[in-house]
Protein backbone atom coordinates (compact mmCIF):
# COMPACT_ATOMS: atom_id res chain seq x y z
CA UNK A 1 0.00 0.00 0.00
CA UNK A 2 1.37 3.43 -0.92
CA UNK A 3 2.36 5.54 2.05
CA UNK A 4 1.03 9.16 1.85
CA UNK A 5 3.73 11.82 1.78
CA UNK A 6 1.88 13.68 4.53
CA UNK A 7 2.81 10.82 6.88
CA UNK A 8 6.48 11.74 6.54
CA UNK A 9 8.10 13.28 9.61
CA UNK A 10 9.49 12.62 13.07
CA UNK A 11 7.47 10.39 15.39
CA UNK A 12 7.96 10.09 19.13
CA UNK A 13 7.41 6.81 20.90
CA UNK A 14 6.69 7.24 24.61
CA UNK A 15 6.73 4.24 26.92
CA UNK A 16 6.86 3.58 30.62
CA UNK A 17 9.09 1.12 32.41
CA UNK A 18 8.80 0.20 36.05
CA UNK A 19 10.47 1.35 38.16
CA UNK A 20 12.55 3.73 35.97
CA UNK A 21 9.58 5.66 34.71
CA UNK A 22 8.74 7.25 31.35
CA UNK A 23 11.07 7.05 28.36
CA UNK A 24 10.82 8.22 24.76
CA UNK A 25 12.58 7.70 21.45
CA UNK A 26 12.32 9.48 18.10
CA UNK A 27 11.77 7.78 14.76
CA UNK A 28 12.25 9.61 11.44
CA UNK A 29 9.86 8.33 8.76
CA UNK A 30 11.02 8.87 5.16
CA UNK A 31 8.47 8.01 2.48
CA UNK A 32 9.96 6.60 -0.74
CA UNK A 33 7.99 7.04 -3.97
CA UNK A 34 9.00 4.95 -7.02
CA UNK A 35 9.07 6.78 -10.36
CA UNK A 36 6.76 6.30 -13.30
CA UNK A 37 9.10 5.55 -16.23
CA UNK A 38 8.36 6.28 -19.87
CA UNK A 39 10.54 6.15 -22.99
CA UNK A 40 9.41 8.26 -25.94
CA UNK A 41 10.45 8.00 -29.59
CA UNK A 42 11.03 11.52 -30.93
CA UNK A 43 10.52 10.29 -34.52
CA UNK A 44 13.84 11.45 -36.03
CA UNK A 45 13.99 11.63 -39.82
CA UNK A 46 17.05 10.77 -41.89
CA UNK A 47 19.44 13.75 -41.75
CA UNK A 48 23.06 14.80 -41.30
CA UNK A 49 22.57 17.06 -38.25
CA UNK A 50 22.21 16.12 -34.59
CA UNK A 51 18.70 15.89 -33.17
CA UNK A 52 17.03 14.44 -30.09
CA UNK A 53 16.48 10.76 -30.85
CA UNK A 54 14.49 9.78 -27.75
CA UNK A 55 13.66 10.84 -24.20
CA UNK A 56 13.46 8.79 -21.03
CA UNK A 57 11.32 10.25 -18.24
CA UNK A 58 11.33 9.27 -14.57
CA UNK A 59 8.28 11.05 -13.17
CA UNK A 60 7.26 11.74 -9.58
CA UNK A 61 10.01 9.96 -7.65
CA UNK A 62 11.18 10.56 -4.11
CA UNK A 63 14.08 10.83 -3.66
CA UNK A 64 15.17 11.91 -7.18
CA UNK A 65 15.99 9.01 -9.50
CA UNK A 66 19.14 8.70 -11.57
CA UNK A 67 18.41 8.34 -15.29
CA UNK A 68 21.01 7.36 -17.90
CA UNK A 69 21.39 5.58 -21.23
CA UNK A 70 23.35 2.44 -22.06
CA UNK A 71 24.42 2.87 -25.67
CA UNK A 72 26.94 0.04 -26.08
CA UNK A 73 28.70 0.16 -29.44
CA UNK A 74 26.96 3.46 -30.24
CA UNK A 75 28.79 5.38 -27.50
CA UNK A 76 30.67 7.43 -30.10
CA UNK A 77 27.49 8.21 -32.04
CA UNK A 78 25.21 9.29 -29.20
CA UNK A 79 25.28 11.64 -26.23
CA UNK A 80 22.86 12.42 -23.42
CA UNK A 81 21.77 15.38 -21.33
CA UNK A 82 19.24 15.55 -18.51
CA UNK A 83 17.32 17.96 -16.35
CA UNK A 84 15.18 17.65 -13.24
CA UNK A 85 12.05 19.40 -12.04
CA UNK A 86 11.39 19.51 -8.28
CA UNK A 87 7.71 19.60 -7.36
CA UNK A 88 6.11 21.28 -4.35
CA UNK A 89 5.10 17.91 -2.87
CA UNK A 90 8.73 16.81 -2.62
CA UNK A 91 8.72 14.59 -5.70
CA UNK A 92 11.07 15.00 -8.66
CA UNK A 93 10.73 14.39 -12.39
CA UNK A 94 13.95 13.71 -14.30
CA UNK A 95 14.18 13.63 -18.09
CA UNK A 96 17.19 12.28 -20.00
CA UNK A 97 17.54 13.27 -23.66
CA UNK A 98 19.40 11.06 -26.14
CA UNK A 99 21.02 12.98 -29.01
CA UNK A 100 22.60 11.77 -32.22
CA UNK A 101 22.75 12.21 -35.98
CA UNK A 102 19.87 10.16 -37.47
CA UNK A 103 21.69 8.10 -40.08
CA UNK A 104 21.26 4.52 -41.27
CA UNK A 105 24.20 3.55 -39.04
CA UNK A 106 22.08 3.87 -35.91
CA UNK A 107 18.73 2.78 -37.38
CA UNK A 108 17.28 -0.34 -35.71
CA UNK A 109 20.01 -0.36 -33.04
CA UNK A 110 18.96 -1.13 -29.45
CA UNK A 111 19.87 1.09 -26.50
CA UNK A 112 18.62 0.99 -22.90
CA UNK A 113 17.31 3.61 -20.53
CA UNK A 114 18.48 2.81 -16.99
CA UNK A 115 16.74 4.24 -13.93
CA UNK A 116 17.99 3.72 -10.38
CA UNK A 117 16.34 4.91 -7.18
CA UNK A 118 16.18 3.86 -3.51
CA UNK A 119 12.43 3.59 -4.11
CA UNK A 120 12.93 0.78 -6.66
CA UNK A 121 13.64 -2.80 -5.63
CA UNK A 122 16.12 -3.04 -8.51
CA UNK A 123 17.27 -0.86 -11.36
CA UNK A 124 14.86 -0.45 -14.24
CA UNK A 125 16.37 -1.18 -17.65
CA UNK A 126 14.08 -0.37 -20.56
CA UNK A 127 15.14 -1.38 -24.09
CA UNK A 128 14.52 1.06 -26.93
CA UNK A 129 15.01 0.38 -30.63
CA UNK A 130 16.17 3.48 -32.48
CA UNK A 131 14.01 4.19 -35.50
CA UNK A 132 15.23 6.55 -38.22
CA UNK A 133 12.28 7.50 -40.41
CA UNK A 134 12.65 8.13 -44.13
CA UNK A 135 10.77 8.07 -47.41
CA UNK A 136 11.59 5.49 -50.05
CA UNK A 137 14.87 6.54 -51.62
CA UNK A 138 14.78 4.33 -54.71
CA UNK A 139 12.05 2.15 -56.16
CA UNK A 140 12.97 -0.97 -58.10
CA UNK A 141 10.83 -3.04 -60.42
CA UNK A 142 11.35 -6.80 -60.32
CA UNK A 143 9.93 -8.56 -63.37
CA UNK A 144 8.62 -12.12 -63.21
CA UNK A 145 8.37 -13.41 -66.78
CA UNK A 146 6.66 -16.64 -65.79
CA UNK A 147 3.87 -14.86 -63.93
CA UNK A 148 3.87 -11.87 -66.32
CA UNK A 149 4.09 -9.58 -63.32
CA UNK A 150 6.04 -6.58 -62.06
CA UNK A 151 6.80 -6.13 -58.38
CA UNK A 152 7.53 -2.73 -56.87
CA UNK A 153 10.21 -2.82 -54.12
CA UNK A 154 11.80 -0.15 -51.94
CA UNK A 155 13.32 0.55 -48.53
CA UNK A 156 11.44 2.99 -46.30
CA UNK A 157 10.56 3.51 -42.65
CA UNK A 158 7.75 3.10 -41.94
CA UNK A 159 7.23 0.47 -44.63
CA UNK A 160 6.01 2.01 -47.86
CA UNK A 161 2.63 1.41 -49.42
CA UNK A 162 2.31 1.03 -53.17
CA UNK A 163 -0.14 2.34 -55.75
CA UNK A 164 -0.24 1.30 -59.41
CA UNK A 165 -1.82 3.60 -62.01
CA UNK A 166 -1.98 3.71 -65.80
CA UNK A 167 -0.61 6.89 -67.36
CA UNK A 168 -2.78 8.64 -69.94
CA UNK A 169 -5.39 5.89 -70.13
CA UNK A 170 -8.16 4.50 -67.97
CA UNK A 171 -7.28 1.65 -65.66
CA UNK A 172 -8.26 -1.71 -67.25
CA UNK A 173 -11.47 -3.11 -65.82
CA UNK A 174 -10.21 -6.64 -66.39
CA UNK A 175 -7.04 -8.39 -67.41
CA UNK A 176 -4.84 -7.08 -64.60
CA UNK A 177 -4.54 -7.77 -60.90
CA UNK A 178 -2.78 -5.73 -58.23
CA UNK A 179 -1.76 -7.29 -54.93
CA UNK A 180 0.33 -5.27 -52.46
CA UNK A 181 3.09 -3.90 -54.74
CA UNK A 182 2.72 -6.40 -57.59
CA UNK A 183 1.03 -5.69 -60.92
CA UNK A 184 0.12 -8.87 -62.81
CA UNK A 185 -1.21 -9.08 -66.35
CA UNK A 186 -3.73 -11.90 -66.70
CA UNK A 187 -3.95 -11.85 -70.50
CA UNK A 188 -1.61 -11.04 -73.41
CA UNK A 189 -4.06 -8.57 -74.91
CA UNK A 190 -2.62 -5.49 -76.62
CA UNK A 191 -5.46 -3.54 -75.01
CA UNK A 192 -3.33 -3.59 -71.87
CA UNK A 193 -0.36 -1.93 -73.57
CA UNK A 194 0.81 1.40 -72.23
CA UNK A 195 2.73 3.21 -69.53
CA UNK A 196 2.18 2.15 -65.92
CA UNK A 197 3.32 4.01 -62.84
CA UNK A 198 4.17 2.58 -59.42
CA UNK A 199 4.15 5.07 -56.54
CA UNK A 200 5.77 4.10 -53.24
CA UNK A 201 4.76 6.32 -50.34
CA UNK A 202 4.73 6.74 -46.58
CA UNK A 203 4.16 9.79 -44.32
CA UNK A 204 7.63 11.12 -45.15
CA UNK A 205 7.41 11.23 -48.92
CA UNK A 206 6.97 9.30 -52.14
CA UNK A 207 8.95 7.92 -55.08
CA UNK A 208 7.78 6.95 -58.55
CA UNK A 209 8.94 4.44 -61.15
CA UNK A 210 7.49 3.52 -64.56
CA UNK A 211 7.22 0.47 -66.80
CA UNK A 212 6.06 0.36 -70.41
CA UNK A 213 3.92 -2.58 -71.44
CA UNK A 214 4.04 -3.55 -75.12
CA UNK A 215 2.87 -6.92 -76.44
CA UNK A 216 1.20 -8.26 -79.55
CA UNK A 217 -2.17 -9.85 -78.84
CA UNK A 218 -1.91 -13.60 -78.47
CA UNK A 219 1.88 -13.49 -78.31
CA UNK A 220 3.42 -16.25 -76.21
Amino acid sequence: MEQPLMDEGIYTCIFTLFPSGTHNTHIHLDVLVPPVIRVKDNLPTLADKEVCIATCTSAGSKPPANVSWLTGSLADNLRETDNSTHHDDGKTTTVSYLFGVPTMDIDQQVVHCVVTSPALLKEAKIPFTIQVYFASMEVKIVENLKEDSFQCETDANPIAEFNWTRVGKAWPQSGVRVEVGTLQFLTRSSDLNGLYQCTAFNPYGRSIVYIYRSVISGED
